[in-house]
């Protein structure tokens, strides 16, 4: 019998599946063997392997479903149950009262409304609940799935789920990519029944899914929203275990919802297990939470003799030293003033690049010198001249040309090197050994893919943060791995080796595939730590600037989701759920934020004070923003329909389309208004007359003139509004009224658009007397930050925040 590992091996949906890919399939499926009831978390060397992962997870509950025997209990059945049956739709109309069989009746197709009669077993064998049906030749993806696997009674029921929380990005990858039967390849979507789970308990139908059946999948970006659904039910659902994969949910600002989620799985009894790579879990809270789940796999590299981990440093001279010693006594002058905290980070900022330096000149570097000294003459600081100085003393001591003759000591000629240093380094490093074509560069922010392995038979890290080191050394990319630091940090390394040290030594301890004590990082962290140390190894008393000290004590990530927290607690978002990723944090001068989307744009003043727009993701430092207020689509539309509302019959002739829309709408609130429905009444009306499932808080939407969306989104809501309230035309025309409100929406948002795409260009004393605008507001920004933050509230984002 065939295996989900040959399957998957032999489809390879992501491309070529290295050992390593191979050895965490093997693993998980044996563990899904033999530790069915059970929690456990699994570390590997890197992240790569994810996608691979989930589709393993799919693929193996999907196996359960289809050959666990489980069968269609008739009884259970109600009259007008729409049932799946030999690749087509049916209702079930119970009973044949002239014999022993059972009547269903065709739902579409060329024979539309026939009906046939079978028995009980056949039915039951072959058949299984939808939830709706759909005008398409459903899939024969069982029947083939049968014969690959070789299942002798093919299953047709869905009695097995589970719920899988990743990141929404690997997820949106996993559902395009195809799983080849050899005649055919199906999406994941088209073999299991998926949905997806998002805030506030909203479970949606993702695109080209086959979400008729019973779901075997529920995918989720957010540890609240399993949670919530998790206590919302009392632990009573049909999914019977969780699976969390990725490092993003052991991060400082996530790994508080992976407590609680844990918590809850543990209180349902429902088993939680957590994938992700080692570095991501290096760190106590996350050793602590490993610790409490008891069963451990990480796979801290077994054979010390493989590999070779080195740390080693670059020398620099006393006046180099001194002026180290002069910027952190003024670093720590400035810490105690939370309004230059953004001189702060350039100063750090520019020290870092320096010990990344493997060159003599740096124009990167100047260009950083430069702007700590505008920075500074802007906000009219004092000390500019003495800190210039201190800044020049440090990059006139030439500190590159050690970092690259301890680079050139350090390397195997012989052999492919990776050298890696922090991004802001990575084209003048690249740029400076452009004709070595035996050492590659990257940044530390590079993904570490599987391709990687067995391309670099050394890698040299040129000073690297805590998390870069850990993330580099616990991945064993190559044999021989160094770590290059300034000699003058080497206390801070030995400070922060101890901590690598107690978190590894844990995670070995606890480690129940593996042997004790054998990995690699570990051994090479002990032999460092056991040498013996002379007077001069030290360096000068820094104060507490280590190059660790240079990260941020709080993540980007969890710095914004607070401020988007905070944000969001507002009232002025009550009237629009709609959510949108965010992939730009913006620190303006007056102490507001921004957050910006992919492919937003906005205004900003140039020098000569025209406007122009630009893409947000190319704005920079320095750059002064305007931001003009002009009412959306919704709250213009809103506002406008309060007004029309009560001549209704005088838009007959001046606009059929608007008063096409505004008249189901209208008609729907009187109706709502009359009978004093609330929204759980209004639910239950809908419902009972047999319009899907929504929620309350949809239904309160559509029953407040505050709250009214333009568009349905459902010309079958419009239906059942149009039977609800006894209207003939809206019942037997929704598409019509449908198509009214998209033009009344595209006309709106195109009337927006236009308007604002004619401010390009123009003087801003010009756009300040424009009646169409209400208002507007100016600001400076004064830093950037990348970042990734799923379902943010879409009113918050490419606006400029105050609070």
């Amino acid at each position: 019998m065939n295996s989900i590992k040959s399957l998957l091996f032999s489809s390879s949906p992501f491309g070529y599946i290295s050992k390593n890919k191979k050895r965490v399939i093997s693993d998980f499926l044996a563990m899904e063997e033999y530790e069915d009831n059970n929690s456990y978390t699994y570390q590997y060397l890197n992240s790569s392997y994810y996608k691979e992962l989930i589709v393993a997870i799919s693929l193996q509950t999907y196996l359960d479903n289809i050959s666990d025997g489980g069968k269609l209990d008739i009884d259970k059945l109600q009259v007008g149950q729409e049932i799946q049956f030999r690749n087509q739709y049916y209702q079930f109309l119970g009973k044949d009262e002239l014999s022993a069989g059972y009547r269903i009746k065709l739902v579409y197709g060329k024979k539309d409304g026939v009906t046939s009669i079978f028995s009980r077993e056949i039915l039951e064998n072959e058949s299984s609940k939808v939830n709706r049906t759909k005008r398409r030749k459903i899939p024969k993806v069982r029947q083939d799935f049968e014969a690959y696997f070789g299942i002798k009674n093919l299953s047709w029921t869905n009695e097995k789920s589970v719920i899988i929380l990743a990141e929404k990005k690997i997820l949106n990858e996993i559902l395009t990519a195809k799983i080849d039967l050899g005649k055919r390849a199906y999406s994941i979507g088209q073999i299991c029944s998926v949905d997806y789970l998002k805030d506030s308990m909203r479970i949606s139908n993702l695109v080209n899914a086959n979400n008729t059946e019973k779901r075997m999948i529920l995918f989720s970006s957010s540890p609240d929203a399993v949670v919530e659904y998790l206590e919302e039910n009392d632990g009573i659902v049909d999914e019977s275990r969780v699976f969390i994969v990725g490092d993003k949910w052991f991060n400082k600002s996530q790994i508080s919802n992976l407590i609680n989620l844990e918590d809850a799985c543990r209180e349902f009894e429902i088993p939680l297990r957590t994938y992700s790579s080692v570095f991501s879990v290096m760190n106590n809270s996350s050793v602590e939470f490993i610790e409490g789940i008891n069963n451990e796999y990480c796979w801290l590299e077994t054979s010390n003799n493989e590999y070779e981990i080195t740390f080693d440093f670059i020398a620099n001279n006393r006046a180099y030293s001194e002026a180290i010693e002069k910027l952190n006594v003024y670093l720590w002058e400035i810490s105690q003033e939370p309004k230059l905290k953004y001189l702060d980070k350039l100063l750090k900022l520019f020290l870092k690049m320096n010990y990344n330096q493997v060159i003599g000149s740096s124009d990167t570097l100047e260009r950083q010198m430069i702007a700590v000294s505008e920075y500074m003459l802007e906000k009219n600081l004092e000390n500019v001249d003495e800190v210039s100085g201190i800044l020049y003393d440090i990059y006139s001591n030439r500190f590159g040309y050690q970092v690259r003759n301890k680079i050139e000591n350090i390397r195997n000629k012989n052999v492919n090197c990776l050298l890696v240093v922090m991004d802001e380094m990575l084209e003048e490093s690249r740029e400076h050994f452009i004709n070595d074509k035996q050492l590659t560069i990257f940044s530390y922010k590079s993904d570490i893919t599987e391709d990687l392995y067995g391309k670099f038979e050394q890698v040299i890290l040129i000073s690297p943060y805590k998390t870069e080191r850990r993330k580099w050394l616990s991945s064993y990319l190559a044999k021989e791995i160094t770590v290059l630091v300034p000699q003058l940090q080497e206390k801070f390394l030995k400070y922060s080796l101890q901590k690598d040290k107690h978190i590894i030594h844990k995670l070995d301890n606890m480690d129940l595939f593996n042997s004790k004590n054998n990995s690699a990082y570990l051994h090479a962290v002990e032999k460092y730590l056991n040498r013996k140390e002379t007077d001069n190894s030290i360096g000068v008393n820094l104060h507490k600037n280590s190059i660790d000290d240079f990260e941020e004590e709080e993540l980007i990530e969890k710095k914004f989701s607070e401020l988007i927290s905070k944000y969001a607690s507002e009232e002025e978002i009550q009237s629009d759920n709609s959510t949108v990723d965010v992939t730009i944090g913006i620190d303006l001068e007056s102490g507001g934020n921004m957050f910006g989307t992919e492919f937003s744009k906005i205004f900003v003043v140039d020098s000569d004070n025209i406007v122009r727009e630009i893409e947000t993701k190319k704005l920079k430092v320095g750059q002064t923003i305007i931001e003009f207020f002009v009412p959306y689509a919704d709250e213009f539309y809103r506002n406008r329909f309060k007004s029309m509302v009560t001549r209704l019959d005088s838009l007959k002739e001046s606009s059929n389309e608007v008063y096409l829309d505004y008249r189901w709408k209208n008609s729907l609130l009187d109706y709502i208004e009359n009978r004093r429905l609330s929204s759980l009444e209004l639910k239950e009306k809908m419902e009972n007359l047999g319009f899907s499932s929504k929620t309350v808080a949809f239904y309160a939407a559509w029953s407040s003139i505050e709250k009214i969306p333009i568009l349905s989104r459902d010309k079958e809501f419009i239906r059942y509004v149009g039977i609800m309230i006894g209207d003939y035309d809206i019942k037997a025309y929704p598409e019509k009224y449908e198509q009214a409100s998209k033009s009344v929406k595209k006309k709106l948002v195109d009337d927006r658009a236009q308007f604002l795409d004619e401010l390009e260009g123009r003087s801003l004393d010009e756009i300040k007397s424009n009646s169409g605008i209400k208002s507007f507001i100016m600001d400076k920004v004064v830093l950037i930050e990348r970042e990734f933050i799923e379902e943010v509230p879409r009113v918050l984002t490419n606006k400029i925040l105050r609070g």
